[in-house]
């Protein structure tokens, strides 16, 4: 709790200090309601006494974390001097008492002493604070209900024509004022009066102001922000800042309606009323006094006689410090990076000579009272190195301490919260170590870190075949790498597995040897005959997974960090955590005693069904879908560094049904097919960012428990996922880190990654071909852990091809698309993963591994027994190069597949499972594959289809070759069609044919001109000599002008839409020139949306039928036509702003009204789908028009 006070009273001191000297800095250029709304700042970081999230500009930044963590102890540390010094006898010699039992004791003692007298210090400190506000919060309700007493008895009530509260005169207040809370009333004196008893004008419209501008509420913050803060003089100076910006801000409210003789009159008005000396006691009532010091007084007098105006360039500044300010005072300070994000190590630090990595496990509240503190950071290397002196560390953060618990070695995190570590013992040392105490080992071994040591796995053949499955703890005692367990299990050929636990260093290990083709079910004696890829053991308190690609000679080992009795071990095929069970082990025997667990074969599918996508239901797929869009919602845009283009390209309204957010299409429904394809939604603890790289891609960056556990791309272009392809940035002082793994290698290349990325290096060229950033790929460089890249090698392939996955074990198992790569070329395409088979080559498994010589990637070696290679020997060390965009590619596809995507990519507004439904039962809609689709039911009186929109609308027609989307759109009382035209050069403005003589009918002119779709435009004015002949306004038609302009002023929301030759629909003034690469153009009223913003309809209010043109941001052309005036059916039709509402749903950037009523047409593919004002008219009805929007 004092740590969080710690924190809020800085802030809250540097923001007020900042906000008063923006005050005065800014006097006389800023109005006193900005001035005074500056106040919401402080009060907001008063009342939320939290830090919002970790900033590397927060003023917390500047305040050395010891200083933070020390502060709740300072009380401790007098304790402890005082209980000490009551007992300075010499303890009794004694021959029975063990000297290190009590040096054992004594650091626990301390411990729980410290703790205690810790929370006696947090106790004292809360018991000072509460004393201090219970008796401010009862001085100043005394001094309010005293008031308010006086005030009741002493009041008259004046008759008060219009006001809202009441009106009292009284003789006991030293100004007028607004006093009360729950019951406001204006309290006026004597002297506010004049000879009749009438209140002054100008005084009472004050008051009044401070009521409507709800001030009595504000003070009342305000009241409250010094009730908890009466200790802190920064709260006060804010409280009598801000009841003077109060002041002056009313004043203004008061002046902005007064002419300039008003203006004097309400200054003397002021002087009559203000008395210069002040109450003390006036911060503590809940009223909105009069009452001034000279000096305001003189301000305020200043303010009314001149005229005060802000100027853009004061706004602008005051709101850029606005925005700094809350950036550095409502965080906290930058958390020190704790896990591996990028391409940095994972968090490290070395004591007594050995190397942990700090794990995400906490110690729980019991065990982190019992830590030995034995030490603390000094100093540290950057994260990418790796640290090489004792009590030294890879993160910034002197002065962390780490200690033991139970023999092993825990640290503190950024948050000062108790973590164990993994120790890591060098690879090649340990293989010697277990070598020279076992005597020699198998060909087949596998190594797994732990936090006291390394878990070393081997297996033995004895001399009458029998294999033993061997297991190894090899640790630290005493500085020296040593075996401190072991354990022995037999496989047993019979069944064909062997699987034992052991208990030890308070941890379960699960090893053993299994045969994924030759088991037999413990019942049935039966083959299982199934490939397995995920292994899960159950303990008493929870369960451990991890990755397994488990072959005949791979021995394994599981650990969980508990001591509790294994009852269950799972092989899982398929994807991980997303297929049943097909295999569970029970009865786990103990190492050493011999027999064999049970084994339950479920009815698994075949290894067959294992590539294929998770079964979920329709209802699931919809919950992940939704799940995507709330992570959208509330995703972090990188706004620092787009640029204003792409900021304005963005803004907009978010859509999850149309695919559409922040105006972008498709990438909402991408991201919602993933996760799909995952079978897993987000999780809450999940945060999104969102950044764009490079032009036309998008990158999202996953976070979890503060690190990036995972990044996904999207191509602008394409409208696709899609990957991104980096070589590594690699110096001469770049580290190996935590191991490199030879993933392959034969007589041709030798493939092999670590954290520092992945490379195929070609032996016969000496030189590395190929490389990659896995950082940049996948969003993670972990080579294990819960999440992490696995990287496999298919050696069936010609030339190998290489499996890049992305696997996180507590989300979705292996991420549903994979990085693939030809070992000879470097071609590199993104698809579906694959499962791996038991072709694939495995880290460990090669007959030649990459050696490391020293800790240096610049140094690693490969030695095929006859020549050595230094693998790095010819790389350009510090050169950085560009990434490339990996496409997203289903080389399974075909034809059908194809153009299936392309007619999905066009009309990404459809429901795809409506659509496969409706040509499920009608196949004929098929019969010219998916690029023939034509389907037709966009009559308003027909029943139309069941293919369905995102959004829900129902789908008219549907025609792909000629791009063209026909939408139902209806509301209480209207009903009617918008067209989606998906190619904009193809509309363009129709002339009738006699234009100026003879109009025609909507249909007429779009057969006229060949047309598929046409749609009413020009209005027709009063003036007109013919039916339809002439266009209200100006019109002009493939680049040739007629009509005469609208004159009427901007406002009267008269406007101009016009189509550029680059198909940009633009809105602008009827009194501007019409731009000189426009097209097609129609002046009319009003407009409704400019540039994503919607437009004031507010006298717009009348049903009525519409026609209405809008655009996209992918330039998309909307026509919506809206029936009306059908009384029989309670359809009248829509207001321009259900229009409105309907375009923006399908994200217009552009959009304005056409002409309506009568004129309201549109005509599809040889028939009117609306025709006139209703269905009376659909026949014959309908005006002439001068033009028409048309579609060809």
């Amino acid at each position: 709790m004092m740590k969080t006070a710690l924190e809020v009273l800085v802030s809250s001191a540097v923001l007020i200090a900042a906000l008063a000297a923006l005050r005065f800095f800014l006097r006389g250029k800023i109005s006193a309601r900005v001035q005074y709304a500056l106040w919401l700042l402080a009060a907001l970081r008063l009342l939320i006494p939290v830090s919002l999230f970790s900033s590397p500009v927060s003023v917390m930044n500047a305040v050395p974390e010891t200083v933070i963590e020390q502060t709740p102890f300072v009380f401790e540390q007098v304790s402890t001097a005082q209980w000490n010094t009551t007992s300075t006898q010499p303890l009794p010699a004694s021959t029975d008492v063990d000297d290190s039992a009590i040096a054992e004791e004594k650091p626990a003692a301390q411990t729980e002493a410290g703790a205690a007298n810790a929370l006696s210090a947090e106790t004292v400190f809360f018991l000072v604070w509460a004393v201090g506000s219970v008796l401010t919060l009862g001085f100043i309700v005394a001094q309010n209900l005293r008031a308010a007493k006086r005030l009741k008895k002493s009041r008259v009530l004046l008759d008060v024509p219009g006001a809202k509260i009441p009106v009292y005169r009284t003789d006991i207040m030293a100004t007028p004022c607004l006093f009360g809370l729950l019951h406001p009333a204006v309290y006026l004196t004597n002297s506010a009066l004049d000879e009749n008893g009438n209140a002054d004008t100008f005084v009472l419209r004050h008051e009044l102001t401070h009521y409507k501008r709800g001030d009595h509420i504000w003070c009342a913050v305000r009241l409250v922000c010094v009730v908890a803060y009466w200790f802190d003089p920064f709260v006060w100076l804010a409280a009598r800042l801000s009841r003077l910006d109060c002041e002056l801000a009313c004043d203004e409210a008061v002046l902005r309606d007064l002419s300039d003789l008003e203006r004097i009159a309400y200054g003397r008005a002021l002087l009559s009323q203000v008395t210069p000396k002040q109450d003390k006691a006036y911060l503590a009532a809940c009223a909105t006094t009069m009452a001034s010091g000279k000096r305001a007084l003189r301000t305020r007098i200043r303010r009314i006689a001149k005229k005060q105006k802000t100027t853009a360039v004061a706004l602008m500044l005051a709101v850029a410090v606005c925005a700094g300010l809350a950036a550095c005072t409502f965080t906290n300070r930058a958390e020190t990076k704790e896990p591996s994000t990028g391409g940095d190590l994972p968090a490290m630090l070395q004591v007594d000579g050995t190397l942990y990595v700090i794990d995400t496990d906490a110690l729980s509240d019991e065990d982190a009272a019992r830590v030995e503190k034995t030490g603390e950071i000094k100093s540290y290397v950057n994260y990418n190195e790796t640290p090489s002196e004792d009590d030294q560390a890879n993160f910034p953060d002197i002065g962390r301490e780490y200690g033991m618990l139970d023999g092993q070695l825990v640290a503190k995190d950024s948050q000062g919260q108790w973590k164990y570590t993994i120790m890591q013992l060098p690879d090649a040392e340990v293989r010697e170590v277990v070598k020279r105490y076992a005597g020699g080992t198998g060909s087949v071994a596998v190594t797994e870190t732990c936090r006291t040591g390394t878990l070393y796995v081997t297996t033995r053949t004895n001399a009458d075949k029998s294999i033993d499955t061997l297991l190894y703890l090899v640790g630290k005692v005493d500085g020296e790498i040593r075996v401190t367990h072991t354990a022995e299990g037999r496989f047993d050929d019979t069944c064909g597995y062997g699987i034992y636990q052991v208990q030890f260093e308070n941890q379960t290990v699960v090893f053993g040897l299994f045969d994924p083709q030759g088991m037999r079910d413990s019942n049935t004696q039966e083959l299982t005959s199934v490939d397995y890829n995920a292994i899960t053991m159950y303990y008493d308190r929870g369960s451990k997974g991890q990755n397994l690609m488990p072959s005949s000679t791979t021995p394994f080992a599981l650990q969980s960090y508990d001591t509790g009795e294994v009852s269950t071990v799972r092989l899982v095929s398929g994807y991980p955590g997303r297929t049943e069970t097909t295999a569970t082990f029970t009865d786990i025997p103990m190492a050493g005693e011999g027999g064999v667990a049970t084994l339950r074969v479920a009815d698994s599918s075949t290894s067959a069904a294992v590539t294929e996508a998770p079964q979920i239901t329709d209802e699931d797929r919809e919950a992940i879908q939704l799940a995507v869009y709330y992570k959208f919602s509330t995703a972090q845009w990188d706004w620092d560094n787009l640029t204003e283009d792409e900021a304005r390209t963005f803004e907009g309204t978010d859509s999850r049904e149309n695919g559409m957010i922040g105006n972008y299409p498709n990438y909402y429904g991408a991201f919602a097919d993933y996760f799909a394809a995952a079978g897993k939604a987000p999780s809450d603890e999940e945060i999104w960012n969102i950044s764009l790289p490079q032009e036309n891609l998008m990158a999202l960056s996953i976070h979890q428990y503060g690190e990036q556990v995972q990044k996904l791309y999207y191509s602008l272009d394409t409208g696709t996922l899609c990957g991104l392809l980096q070589e590594p940035l690699i110096d001469t002082g770049t580290r190996v880190g935590i191991g490199v793994s030879t993933d392959y290698a034969d007589e041709n290349i030798v493939v092999f990654h670590g954290y520092f990325g992945l490379f195929v290096y070609n032996l016969k060229k000496s030189q590395i071909a190929f490389s990659m950033d896995l950082g940049a790929a996948t969003g993670t460089t972990n080579m294990q852990g819960s999440y992490a890249v696995a990287v496999f090698v298919d050696t069936e392939a010609d030339p190998p091809e290489i499996m890049v996955t992305y696997c996180d074990y507590e989300r979705f198992g292996m991420s549903p698309l994979s990085y693939f790569i030809d070992t000879r070329t470097g071609s590199t395409r993104l698809s579906p993963t694959v499962y791996p088979k038991d072709s694939y080559a495995f880290a460990g498994t090669q007959a030649h591994n990459v050696e490391m010589v020293t800790d240096n990637v610049k140094d690693l070696t490969y030695s095929d027994g006859t020549k050595t290679w230094r693998l790095f020997d010819g790389w350009d060390f510090g050169e950085a190069r560009d990434a490339q965009i990996v496409p997203l590619t289903n080389p399974a596809a075909g034809a059908e597949d194809a153009e299936k995507a392309a007619f999905f990519d066009l009309f990404y507004e459809l429901d795809k499972r409506s659509m496969q439904a409706y040509l499920d039962e009608h196949p004929e809609a098929l019969q010219n594959g998916w690029k023939g689709i034509k389907i037709d039911a966009s009559g308003l009186d027909e029943a139309g289809t069941s293919i369905r929109t995102k959004l829900g609308e129902q789908v008219l027609a549907v025609n792909f070759e000629q791009s063209l989307l026909l939408l139902r759109v209806e509301g209480k009382h209207y009903r009617g069609v918008l067209a989606v035209a998906k190619d904009p050069a193809r509309l363009r403005l129709a002339n009738a044919e006699n234009l100026g003589t003879q109009g025609q009918l909507v249909g007429e002119i779009g057969e006229a001109n060949g047309a598929v779709l046409a749609m009413t435009a020009s209005g027709v004015p009063e003036t007109d000599e013919g039916e339809g002949a002439l266009a209200a306004g100006y019109a002009m038609s493939s680049g040739v002008g007629y009509g005469e302009h609208f004159t009427y002023p901007a406002e009267s929301g008269y406007c101009r839409a016009e189509l550029s030759n680059d198909n940009v629909l633009s809105i602008v003034s009827t009194q501007s020139a019409v731009a000189r690469t426009c097209r097609d153009a129609v002046e009319t009223v009003p407009a409704l949306i400019v540039d994503g913003q919607k437009q004031e309809l507010s006298g717009w209010t009348e049903r009525n039928a519409r026609t209405c043109i809008g655009q996209t941001g992918r330039l998309e052309m909307l026509l919506l036509a809206i029936e009306g005036r059908n009384t029989q059916d309670a359809l009248y039709g829509a207001t321009l702003s259900e229009c409105v509402e309907i375009l923006s749903r399908h994200s217009a950037q552009q959009a304005v009204n056409l002409s309506g009523g009568n004129r309201a047409m549109l005509w599809y593919d040889g028939h009117y789908v609306l025709r006139g004002a209703n269905p009376a008219t659909r026949e014959s009805g309908g005006r002439a028009l001068p033009n028409a929007f048309i579609y060809k």
